[in-house]
């Protein structure tokens, strides 16, 4: 398959999934920050990405700052076409 020329077809549409840990702020805003750079640099009508986010371990069902660092991810791109994330 050599989809350098035509681009991806529908037909093989493809979701590229990075895993992250959410532990801190400034990860996760690095982490947003490298899927929009893999994003600019692979522009693809049938090419989308995403992250596959978790919590760090925890003795806790919920810690304090869990609900901001899933905020940080959903604030951060930057992209000039913000629909691409979402």
């Amino acid at each position: 398959m050599d989809f350098e020329v035509s681009g991806i077809p529908d037909a093989f549409r493809t979701l590229v999934v990075v895993p992250v840990l959410l532990g801190n702020a400034e990860t996760t805003r690095a982490e947003v920050e490298k899927l929009e750079i893999r994003y600019l640099a692979n522009k693809e009508d049938n090419l989308l990405f995403s992250l596959f986010t978790d919590y760090t371990d925890s003795d806790q069902a919920h810690r304090e700052d869990d609900e901001r660092l899933l905020q940080d991810c959903d604030r951060e791109p930057r992209s000039s076409q913000p629909s691409v994330w979402w």
